[in-house]
């Protein structure tokens, strides 16, 4: 039986390729019809051209397997016939073959033939059977099938991919037209509003709008009334509107960041506040301006007076800071400190605390801003001399050291001496004494019993009291309270004695007011045995209307004396003052007056000096002749409260203002003597005897000697050295927050002790800077960075600038903004 092997099917043109035939069949002819151009979907080129690479290799195996099949089936059939083949069959489609090319294809098949067969019979001699072969073929099948439809599961995944991919980005075409529509949209609504803004009608209307004013366009009327004292004491009295509430500051915190340090200016003018025009238009507001900041608690509350202070535009143009700036600073200093920080900072209602007596522990122990004294080393304190000077202590709580930064403590002039104590013999030869005293900070107060008072310390005037005995170089102090910070309260002064019977040194603290028709005096005591200050009762004080000269004072027989005086109105309605003596025992601790005799005050100048010349009390003074001064000293004798007697010492024409600062061995007096140049003044002894000056060489600034008799005590003995004494001290807020507990320190051994930082930058310029070098100290102190800038003039203002900036950004407006 003979086999003919089938011919292959031809394969039918897909409708893509008759399309593309049709179409360049067209082109050769140059023409090309709309409709021979289908209407068919966009479909992905590259799914297309995979699916049909697909389809071809599936249809080029299938007619391998075909004619494998097809030469396998002649192959058996050769093998039944014995070798007997029957040539190919070349009628029907190829009987136009060549007959030479039909004979060639019937040997080449015969070949094929005999070589299968060849191979088959081998391989049954090596032990395969036909039924292996037929397994074999049946695997080769099955593996193929498999193959196929992992290919068939694989494009399925890819299409369902694409899909995927297609919706995708259809979402996001839709989202991106979406976003074009919304920005022409706001185009459109931009291009109106500024038409709008353009057109005539607005232009007409505007002209007829109120612009606003500027700080440099109102008269400033309404900026005096905020800065009276109607105003101020109006704010003390104000309350907030029921149920008005102030606003959320979470959302307004975000927006506050750590302080950025930037010296940098627009122009360098020193004298003149660069601000902005939104500032500027800010002051020129109506109103008080009342704003608070996110980040003060409490919080801390500013009116117009904070604002144009800041930029200069007080009425004095100083630009002095208040206590709310110097506040606000230390909350944001203390928003941003690091957890791990070792410092604290307090704001100055703490020392103002301290001055009244008493015991703000709430600071130290971490109830008022979460930071524990206990935990930190440093805590940083700034101090307002009220109305007067700002600067920064700080104190280190292991040492007890309080370490003062204060830029206006080198505005002296070169020119200015050193202090310095000696022992002057009696020969008129100095011994200098070592000391770790303050001398810019010292004011002598007295001396009695060998040892000396001085008042110490720039806090307000006359801030610490202390005694110090040179024989047995020992020196202790109090802090001094102020329960009177009123202005009525604006005369103070301090006063110190030894009490005679036990030898207990006390220090007086003073005050009354400029009207003494409406307040009466405040004296405190504090002794050194009970270490507190005590208020004396009303009927130990003298009249009212008293008042004291506090240029001096004497000790003298338990009791201490000054010059005093009283306002007097005339029969013509004018006033006078009228001079006398005022003293108080040391022992019953009363005031009393001493009437100074008619024919010793007509000679006196006054007002007169108050010392002392052994137990005698001397009086001295300068009288002006017109061209000439007369310099005068008189003796006098107190007993029982009356001037007993009284001699003149000296009585001597002068060119020039004497002043007695002491006595030699000779008693001969020891003056200050002024030089032509004015700032400088020089000691010398006036020689009775011989009616002759010696100059003892000494020169220092004007009113700055003092001169006191030296004797050997023991007073003090039983004292710290450099105890500072007062309930109103650190050393109480420390025990009471246990932090010298917590820090293992012996409270029987601890003591504050003052010093001045060195090398620091001086303030300079037209305005009051102490306070913005106060928040450069915190800020460059907290971060550890260096004090030094290169012109401090320049600093402080760049300071004062980025400080306005900064708080006009983040105000945010209260509820007392009526």
């Amino acid at each position: 039986m003979g086999y003919i092997p089938r011919t292959l099917k031809r394969k039918a043109p897909h409708d893509y390729d008759v399309y593309l035939q049709k179409l360049d069949a067209l082109r050769k002819r140059g023409k090309t019809e709309k409709k021979y151009l289908p209407l068919i979907h966009r479909i992905d080129a590259s799914s297309l051209i995979t699916e049909i690479g697909v389809k071809d290799s599936v249809i080029q195996k299938l007619n391998n397997r075909v004619f494998k099949l097809e030469s396998i089936i002649q192959v058996l059939a050769c093998e039944r016939t014995c070798g007997f083949r029957d040539k190919l069959d070349f009628s029907g489609s190829f009987s136009h073959l060549n007959p030479q090319f039909q004979e060639q294809l019937n040997r080449e098949f015969g070949d094929l033939v005999d070589t299968l067969i060849s191979t088959r019979h081998s391989s049954q001699k090596n032990g395969e059977s036909e039924d292996d072969i037929v397994e074999e073929y049946f695997i080769e099948e099955e593996l193929m099938l498999r193959k196929q439809e992992e290919e068939k599961w694989m494009v399925e995944e890819q299409k369902l991919k694409e899909k995927e991919f297609l919706n995708a980005l259809l979402e996001e075409t839709n989202r991106r037209t979406e976003r074009e529509q919304i920005m022409k949209e706001a185009k459109e609504r931009k291009k109106a509003f500024l038409g709008f803004y353009q057109s005539d009608h607005w232009k007409r209307a505007q002209l007829t709008m109120a612009k606003p004013q500027k700080m440099n366009q109102i008269d400033g009327s309404e900026s005096a009334y905020y800065w009276s004292s109607k105003f101020v004491k109006a704010e003390k009295n104000r309350t907030p509107p029921y149920g008005c509430m102030d606003p959320d500051m979470t959302q307004f915190l975000k927006d506050v960041k750590p302080w950025v340090e930037n010296l940098s200016r627009v122009n360098k003018a020193i004298d003149q506040v660069h601000i902005t025009n939104e500032y500027e238009e800010f002051l020129g507001k109506p109103g008080p301006l009342r704003c608070i900041f996110p980040w003060s608690k409490e919080p801390v509350r500013v009116d117009r007076r904070f604002w144009e202070s800041l930029v200069c535009l007080d009425p004095p143009k100083k630009g002095w800071l208040m206590d709310e700036h110097i506040d606000l600073w230390v909350e944001y200093m203390l928003h941003f400190r690091p957890v791990a920080a070792k410092w604290a900072m307090v704001t100055a209602y703490f020392v103002q605390l301290l001055l009244q007596d008493s015991i703000p522990i709430w600071y130290a122990n971490g109830e008022k801003y979460n930071i524990a004294w206990a935990d930190v080393e440093h805590v940083f304190m700034p101090i307002n001399e009220k109305d007067k000077h700002w600067f920064l202590a700080s104190f280190e709580i292991r040492t007890g050291i309080v370490t003062f930064y204060d830029s206006g403590s080198h505005e002296q002039d070169d020119k200015r001496f050193r202090g310095y104590i000696s022992f002057l013999h009696d020969d008129l030869s100095r011994t200098e004494v070592p000391t770790n005293f303050s001398y810019s900070d010292l004011k002598p107060i007295g001396y009695s019993h060998g040892v000396l008072g001085f008042s110490y310390g720039p806090i307000v005037s006359d801030y610490m009291g202390f005694v110090w005995n040179p024989s047995i170089r020992r020196s202790c102090g109090t802090f001094v309270p102020y329960f009177t910070q009123a202005e009525e309260y604006e005369k103070r002064l301090l006063a110190f004695g030894v009490r005679p019977h036990n030898h207990e040194p006390i220090i007086l603290k003073i005050s009354y007011p400029f009207n003494p028709l409406h307040h009466q005096w405040s004296v405190l005591l504090f002794t050194f045995s009970s270490r507190e200050w005590n208020r004396l009762q009303t009927e130990f004080l003298p009249r009212q209307s008293l008042r004291l000269k506090k240029a001096s004072q004497c000790v003298v027989g338990g009791h201490i004396f000054w010059c005093g005086y009283e306002r007097l109105y005339d029969n013509d309605g004018s006033i006078f003052k009228s001079y006398m003596m005022l003293s108080f025992n040391l022992v019953t601790y009363r005031f009393q007056e001493i009437e100074i005799p008619a024919e010793l005050l007509v000679n006196l100048p006054l007002p007169f000096h108050v010392s002392n010349l052994r137990d005698n009390i001397v009086v001295s003074g300068n009288i002006n002749r017109d061209d000439h001064f007369a310099f005068c000293i008189w003796v006098l004798t107190v007993v029982g409260g009356t001037i007993a007697s009284f001699q003149c010492m000296i009585n001597i024409p002068t060119p020039c203002q004497l002043k007695l600062i002491g006595f030699d061995g000779n008693n001969d007096p020891i003056l200050e003597v002024q030089t032509p140049e004015g700032w400088v003044t020089t000691l010398g002894v006036y020689k009775i005897a011989s009616g002759t000056f010696h100059n003892l060489g000494i020169e220092g600034d004007a009113g700055s000697f003092f001169i006191s008799p030296y004797s050997e005590s023991i007073i003090l003995q039983t004292h710290v050295d450099r105890m500072a004494y007062g309930l109103v001290g650190l050393p109480i807020v420390l025990e009471q927050a246990k932090v010298f507990e917590k820090k293992c320190i012996d409270r029987a051994k601890y003591g504050i002790t003052f010093k001045d930082a060195h090398n620091i930058p001086a303030q300079g310029g037209l305005f009051g800077d102490c306070g913005i070098w106060v928040c450069i100290f915190l800020y460059r102190l907290s971060n550890g960075k260096r004090l030094a800038v290169e012109n401090p003039v320049q600093a402080a203002l760049a300071y004062r600038e980025h400080m306005a900036n900064f708080f006009f950004k983040h105000r945010v407006s209260s509820w007392l903004t009526y």
